[in-house]
């Protein structure tokens, strides 16, 4: 007969706070959520800023192709904007939108848990897809790159 499984009461509570935070509704919470994800993408994009100067530290530098150097230069500036500073700003609204006004929490807590569990997914999707080839139009996406050419793909003109 095998002894019973203990559990350490320390553990059980870590596991407890880390669903208390996933679930929660509180705005304040959500912010915090918002703040500590675009700090971990704000270092995702530093790593992305680190590898782009690597290659722009000699003449000629072999680090990148110039393909991959284009994505990384593209997601380094999709992750600056649209993975760090406007979440921090919707993490900042969350936190302080709702105490300014004097409401006790936001119209739809669960919309709004749900709009952060999107936005951190969607930037794992974007950060991730530099596996997959990424795109290569430069982070404002402005034509004439963005509608000719892309990672190697001619798109037709109509």
């Amino acid at each position: 007969m095998t002894a019973p499984a203990v559990v350490h009461p320390e553990a059980r509570d870590v596991e407890a706070r880390w669903f208390e935070w996933a679930g929660t509704v509180d705005h304040k919470r959500i912010g915090i959520l918002y703040l500590v994800t675009a700090l971990f993408y704000f270092v995702v994009a530093g790593c992305e800023a680190l590898v782009v100067r690597l290659q722009l530290a000699e003449p000629r530098g072999r680090l990148l192709t110039p393909e991959a150097y284009n994505e990384l230069f593209t997601m380094h500036g999709v992750t600056m904007i649209f993975l760090v500073v406007m979440p921090a700003l919707t993490g900042f609204a969350n936190y302080f939108v709702p105490l300014m006004i004097g409401a006790r929490d936001v119209a739809f807590p669960r919309l709004n848990l749900l709009s952060w569990y999107v936005f951190m997914f969607g930037g794992i999707f974007a950060v991730g897809s530099i596996l997959v080839g990424g795109v290569d139009t430069g982070w404002t996406f402005y034509t004439p790159y963005s509608s000719t050419y892309s990672n190697g793909w001619v798109i037709a003109m109509a």
